[in-house]
């Protein structure tokens, strides 16, 4: 079985089991590092370098490649640079879906078989059950549960504790790092104190700021969409926010603003079962300061240029998205 000296995933959910899962295979000497996707090129800076042995094999756990990030800034080409200088053998998973040109970019520097690429059907949890333990290992596949969504039918109860607890610390990547250290060593039971309360007052702040900011919503084709924001701070959470949005409005369609940013972000439940991609597309052709970015197609980012000065763009990206709804289809 291959060990990792270091592994750097994604504060979420999914990017801690990923990171339990392949830390399981190097207990003893094993770093894990969280980084969102869009600061993945500062893993291989001197101040973070430094810190880590000479020379290790790394794996990523779930990040996503783009050419720009969510605000629109050239992300890609710098994070081909720094691979590139880096010696160290990596691989990489990720269920997102990549670009082709970014697949072809990236595996021609680390190696085709280096990196596995999933679809949006899988997470990244369960590319790293796959790559590393063989059919038959219950816990791995417990941590597979983990990374997806509640089915209290088939889980242990600690499965879902874990799951509240790191989706709580998705905006704390050291404090998530210290907290993973029982799910890698396999005891899940001997959760830190204070994380089930810290995650029942997130929970409650994810509330709060969803009936605060949520509108009326609004027939959008077949579908009801709401507009909800989160606040400066909490932008990790804006899936949560809208998830909560659209409880408290029947809605199964989501727009958020992060507020403070250039960035909305079209999301939708899973009881939608929609592709919001074509919808998103339709608002970008028809308004040039709009981009899409990402694949997912339950998630959307738009990156609008000039919206922290200008409010009333918002309105027009909705207007055309409601030109746009028939392009929503289950």
């Amino acid at each position: 079985m291959q060990r990792f000296n270091v592994i750097g995933a994604v504060p979420t959910v999914d990017g801690a089991a990923s990171a339990a899962i392949v830390a399981r295979t190097s207990i003893s000497s094993c770093e894990v590092l969280f980084f969102e996707s869009d600061r993945l090129s500062e893993f291989f800076t001197s101040d973070v370098q430094s810190k880590l042995p000479g020379f290790y094999t790394l794996v990523l756990c779930g990040h996503e490649v783009a050419h720009a990030d969510w605000d629109g800034r050239l992300m890609r080409p710098h994070l081909m640079d720094v691979l590139r200088a880096f010696v160290s053998p990596v691989l990489w998973l990720s269920a997102a879906p990549w670009e082709p040109e970014d697949t072809a970019a990236i595996q021609h520097i680390i190696g085709e078989s280096n990196l596995i690429v999933g679809d949006h059907t899988a997470s990244t949890a369960a590319l790293a059950r796959s790559h590393f333990f063989k059919a038959g290992d219950t816990y791995a596949d417990n941590l597979v549960r983990l990374a997806g969504p509640p089915r209290r039918d088939e889980e242990p109860e600690w499965v879902g504790r874990w799951r509240r607890v790191l989706s709580a610390l998705r905006n704390d990547p050291v404090r998530l790092r210290e907290a993973l250290q029982p799910l890698i060593e396999e005891r899940p039971q001997d959760m830190g104190v204070g994380l089930i309360a810290l995650a029942e007052r997130v929970e409650k702040e994810n509330g709060d700021d969803a009936a605060r900011t949520a509108g009326e919503p609004v027939d959008m084709g077949e579908f009801k969409f709401v507009t909800v924001a989160a606040p400066p701070g909490r932008h990790a959470f804006w899936r949560e926010i809208s998830d909560c949005a659209r409880a408290k409005t029947g809605a199964q369609l989501c727009l958020c603003r992060l507020t403070g940013r250039s960035v909305l972000i079209l999301s939708c439940g899973r009881e939608a079962r929609v592709d919001l991609r074509p919808w998103a597309q339709y608002a970008t052709d028809m308004l040039p300061n709009v981009t899409a970015f990402g694949r997912r197609p339950d998630a959307v980012p738009l990156h609008v240029r000039g919206l922290k000065d200008d409010p009333t763009l918002e309105q027009k990206v909705i207007g055309m998205l409601h030109e746009g709804a028939h392009l929503l289809s289950t």
